[in-house]
């Protein structure tokens, strides 16, 4: 009987190790997502697609801001797309994404990045004349065109109204004294847009004088010059073109451009640009004057212009100097002209506009010689004016000149209004041209068409314009608009906003807002009186970072918001208008309502403890701070307080009488006031212990 034992444990020990070393077969392990893409919605969204992975049942996905660093789990979604929400604009931000079932998880797929938009805040609106409102933004990168939407109301319906590539959109036909509300879809070439903030401003009433601004700019000087081309010109038998990478030869050609009714387009040396070529077919031109020799404007530029079937003209010089004095011997006869240095470009370009307005050319000289070929062309001529200080026109060579008279200031800019004033009978200020005076191409293309209608062009740079600024300000009832040359890069548009605001200026944002309660469903807000202020909108939120919402315009610096939920905080924000425009909010305040009178107490019970106690509880109240215990020796007797302050149930009556029966009743307190009574609840104490 034991060798049967025997065997059948030998046997069953070789089953258990054949078992045991046997080839397992396991599930197929999960495979990690491939084909992971991104790509960008907007300034704070993402989006990410993958192939599906056959046995997911879900996929986790995991961010990072640097494609070599730590990935951390943000969500999980169960279909091979996913949205990433709420990020930082402008930021960089990579992924990988894992398959999961209920059991494993594949490692993580390779890395994809995309970057989020800049975000799109810049949108500004002022009212810009009778039924008008003008709407002015910066450029967003990426971006080929802007949609304009108008509501009637903050948070009403906005409707699609016009769409343009420029970064200014004027309303017009709108009822005078309306207040209007606008956003902006910036929209890509892929076709994916995303809003501006939301601005408002009232459209102005009839006889009522505004300035507005026009923009005229392109992806790059080329560009900006043919815009500038074609807001001037319809068509055009000639154009004047100059070299856009150095100034030059370029800066006496206004004078020639304006004899000719000639728009200034810009080139690269060793090719035609493709803008200007496009211009040039645009305006039918029939004859083309180069400015400056083959080292400014190579020959296979001219052989693409001749091949255009258009003529040329080259005008070049040995130097800089000689070519000054070739184009104003195109110009013909002249009796007075301009002196200018040949070191700089700033002085030139601010009498450019003068130049090609009367016609006289701009002649170059050395700081402290007068060329001889200058001389020779000023023969005829009976007076001069020299741009610049001392610093780069000496004093020897204007006494060389007839009838010299300097206008110059303590820099370029203040040298760029004396011009202005001096030639003040002569221009036409309704339109002002802006133009950057840090970089010669936009004023210089922009000089022939200010020329068209006498108006001067205004030198500005990216930080402050104080002397430009109350220039404006002082012949604002002479001006209607401003054309600005060159983009935001150029001429950011704070810097316009600045000049718009010295002359019709939008309030200042209200100050020192506060906000008190004044009762369970009342707030009352106060604020100091804006200067130039004609009325307020009040916005409200229910968080300091949420959204505000405009819940009253009135002409007061006060307000009292009614209708309030008790014991709840609410924040405001200001912000003043005039016929103008509207001010930036105010800061944020906030107040919280006061609570409401507690409701009396319920379930009052009273359970006798020993001779002399009793013991009361009650169910607390909502909003109580405090209970008053009150104690009478008969239902119908007179309920006197025993204890105050009393937290919270339960409560023990001491030093009591035995066997005696007492009433109690109970009211609920807080700030805002005291319940009823309660219902009454009584015990007896019990005998004493023998």
């Amino acid at each position: 009987m034991g060798e049967i034992r025997s065997k059948s444990l030998v046997i069953l020990l070789c089953f258990l190790v054949n078992f045991l070393t046997m080839p397992q077969i396991s599930a197929a392990a999960l495979s990690a997502p491939t084909n992971l893409s991104a790509s960008t919605l907007s300034p704070n969204e993402i989006a990410l697609t993958w192939t599906i992975v056959n046995g997911a049942d879900k996929y986790n996905i995991y961010r990072s801001t640097s494609h070599s660093g730590t990935y951390s789990f943000t969500n999980s979604v169960t279909t091979n797309q996913y949205t990433d929400t709420g990020l930082t604009s402008s930021q960089t931000y990579y992924y990988k994404v894992q398959t999961a079932d209920n059991n494993e998880t594949s490692a993580l797929s390779s890395y994809a990045g995309a970057t989020t938009l800049a975000s799109f805040s810049s949108l500004s609106a002022k009212s810009s004349g009778p039924g008008q409102i003008y709407l002015s933004w910066n450029s967003i990168s990426g971006m080929t065109s802007y949609a304009v939407y108008r509501s009637a109301s903050y948070s009403g319906t906005y409707t699609e109204i016009s769409s343009t590539v420029y970064t200014n959109y004027t309303d017009g036909s709108l009822t005078s004294g309306n207040t209007y509300y606008y956003k902006i879809k910036a929209v890509g070439s892929s076709g994916i847009g995303y809003f501006s903030n939301i601005v408002n401003a009232t459209a102005g009433s009839p006889g009522s004088s505004f300035i507005t601004s026009n923009r005229l700019s392109g992806s790059d000087r080329y560009e900006t010059s043919a815009l500038i081309s074609q807001y001037g010109w319809s068509s055009s038998s000639y154009a004047v073109i100059v070299n856009g990478e150095n100034y030059p030869d370029a800066l006496c050609s206004a004078p020639l451009a304006s004899k000719y009714n000639a728009p200034i387009l810009l080139t690269s040396s060793g090719s035609l640009s493709a803008k200007t070529r496009t211009e040039l077919s645009r305006l039918h031109v029939s004859h083309v004057f180069l400015i400056g020799g083959t080292s400014a404007i190579s020959t296979s530029v001219e052989r693409e212009i001749y091949y255009m079937g258009i003529s040329i003209s080259r005008i070049a010089g040995s130097d800089r100097y000689d070519t000054s004095v070739r184009i104003a011997q195109t110009l013909g006869s002249y009796s007075q002209a301009i002196i200018a240095t040949g070191e700089n470009f700033a002085d030139a370009l601010s009498a450019a506009p003068i130049a090609a307005i009367k016609e006289i050319p701009i002649l170059l000289t050395a700081k402290n010689s007068l060329p001889g070929n200058i001389q020779q062309a000023l023969q005829n001529v009976t007076s001069t004016y020299v741009v610049g200080g001392t610093g780069v026109i000496s004093i020897s060579v204007l006494n060389l000149l007839p009838a010299g008279k300097r206008l110059s200031g303590a820099d370029r800019y203040e040298t760029n209004l004396k011009i202005i004033n001096e030639f003040s009978a002569q221009l036409n200020l309704a339109a002002c041209c802006i133009a950057t005076g840090q970089s010669f191409p936009d004023a210089l293309a922009g000089s022939a068409l200010a020329a068209q209608t006498n108006s001067p062009v205004i030198l500005v740079n990216t930080l402050t314009n104080t002397s430009a600024g109350n220039y404006i300000s002082q012949k604002s009832d002479l001006i209607s608009k401003l054309i600005v040359f060159g983009g935001t890069a150029v001429i950011p548009q704070n810097v316009v906003n600045t000049l718009l605001d010295d002359i019709a200026s939008v309030p200042a944002a209200p100050a020192n807002l506060t906000a008190k309660s004044q009762s369970i469903h009342q707030i009352a807000l106060s604020w100091p009186t804006v200067n130039g202020a004609t009325s307020y909108a009040v916005y409200r939120a229910s968080s300091y970072s949420g959204s505000f919402f405009q819940i009253a315009t009135l002409s007061s610096t006060s307000y009292i918001n009614n209708g309030l939920s008790a014991n709840t905080t609410y924040y405001y924000k200001i912000k003043a208008m005039n016929g103008t425009g509207s001010s930036a909010f105010s800061p944020v305040a906030s107040a919280t309502t006061a609570l409401s009178v507690p409701s009396a107490p319920t379930n009052l019970t009273a359970t006798s403890k020993s001779s002399s106690q009793i013991t009361l509880s009650w169910s607390s109240v909502s909003g109580a701070a405090s209970y008053s215990i009150y104690r009478a020796s008969s239902p119908e007797g007179t309920y006197s307080a025993i204890a105050e302050n009393v937290a919270a149930p339960p409560y023990t009556d001491t030093g009591l009488d035995r066997e005696t029966t007492y009433y109690y009743k109970i009211i609920a307190l807080n700030s805002s006031g005291q319940s009823g009574l309660s219902a009454e609840a009584s015990a007896t104490t019990q005998a004493a212990v023998p």
